[in-house]
């Protein structure tokens, strides 16, 4: 029985070695590839190593908080470094793009890009990783928000920022709830992504200059396209005046005045395309001024889903892997040096054994040569040697 016994346990303990040698594998390869995520990131970025401790910590807990495993967000900062961002900067930005990329429903990758590219193109941009943060988290709710109330993606509003329209809000100071509030109305009447951006650009770039050029005109048929201040008045306001005047003319009349007025033929799609859409603007602009915290609770009711929680839990176990291998991989270097150099080695000892055998292999050929060359001389050396010694003899005799 104590014999049986002995062989259960000797099963048991392979196959809790082989589960071992299974958790250590799971481990190194758990780290080894968050590792060189980060080293990707790392390499085209300056940091200190106690930066460097922090990113990878920031990476790691945004894996606990989202479907967003540890290795894509050890990538991410790769991108973010790549939209400019420094590591404090991108410390700081990593788990609000995280969130953005939840709510939104799409790669880290295409989050980052959407956001610093419609944050850079609205020029809020700014050194200081907090104020860069709060304007990072900005953009990303407004983003969010309009997904929530027009018939537009984040990604499509996101290019239509970066299609001239954010370039051309920073020229007019127009700000992004503005602006994104007019790109919904476009949405809403079928104008989306680059076409809606291109069209806001040519508004809020040939409507004042079209008013500076033709200031007797407007001023003839009672438009006001400027505030007391001389800013440019909101887009709703201006959409509203323009309503006022070509409102009751017939289409023949609308585009003789429009001409007349010197805006070209975009500018007046542009205007036909929002025509009776003021008031919506005005809402869509109330609404978006009340975005703040909307990527966060967009992200949070996307991680209500069984699928979502058990992503979590499989980030979660990542995490313990990458920690578990954290430790173990220092003595797996250690041994894949002494390997490597063992190696290296007995690689030269088996090259310095062929060595010697192609130098005897040549100098067996260089005898075999030389034997063939002299071979048949050697009758002549014989009798030479004959004769040789036959003068030698008698000289020897003659002394």
């Amino acid at each position: 029985k104590f014999g049986k016994l002995a062989k259960v346990g000797v099963a048991g303990l392979a196959v809790a070695m082989i589960g071992v040698a299974k958790a250590v594998s799971t481990s190194v390869k758990a780290f080894t590839e968050f590792d060189d995520k980060m080293t990707q990131s790392l390499a085209i970025m300056n940091t200190t190593i106690e930066q460097q401790d922090r990113m990878a910590q920031v990476a790691r807990d945004v894996a606990l908080q989202t479907t967003i495993s540890a290795d894509q967000s050890a990538e991410a900062y790769f991108f973010l470094a790549s939209a400019g961002l420094d590591a404090e900067q991108s410390i700081a930005a990593l788990p609000q793009v995280a969130a953005f990329a939840q709510a939104g429903m799409f790669d880290m990758a295409t989050a980052t890009d959407l956001a610093t590219d419609a944050q850079s193109a609205l020029g809020l941009s700014v050194d200081d990783a907090q104020k860069n943060l709060t304007n990072l988290t900005r953009v990303t709710d407004v983003l969010v928000k309009a997904n929530t109330l027009a018939n537009a993606t984040v990604q499509q509003f996101s290019e239509a920022l970066t299609t001239k329209a954010g370039a051309a809000l920073k020229v007019v100071n127009k700000d992004v709830e503005e602006g994104v509030a007019v790109l919904a109305a476009f949405a809403d009447r079928g104008v989306k992504g680059a076409e809606a951006g291109d069209k806001l650009n040519q508004i809020l770039r040939d409507i004042p200059r079209a008013t500076s050029k033709n200031k007797k005109e407007f001023e003839a048929l009672g438009l006001e396209m400027f505030d007391a201040q001389g800013n440019f008045r909101n887009v709703a306001d201006v959409i509203e005046e323009l309503d006022r005047v070509l409102g009751p003319m017939s289409d023949e009349m609308k585009a003789a005045t429009l001409d007349q007025l010197g805006l070209n033929r975009g500018v007046a799609d542009g205007i036909k395309i929002l025509s009776g859409s003021t008031d919506q603007i005005r809402e869509y602009e109330k609404e978006l001024r009340a975005a703040a915290g909307t990527t966060q609770e967009i992200a949070e009711k996307q991680l209500e889903s069984f699928k979502a929680q058990t992503q979590i839990l499989q980030n979660t176990l990542q995490n313990l892997a990458i920690i578990i291998g954290e430790d173990i991989v220092p003595a797996l270097e250690k041994a894949v040096q002494f390997f490597q150099t063992a190696t290296e080695r007995v690689v030269a000892f088996k090259q310095g054994q062929k060595d010697a055998e192609d130098s005897a292999k040549k100098f067996k050929l260089a005898v075999i040569g030389v034997v063939a060359v002299l071979g048949p001389l050697a009758p002549v050396a014989t009798a030479v040697g004959i004769a040789i010694a036959g003068i030698v003899k008698i000289i020897g005799k003659g002394n």
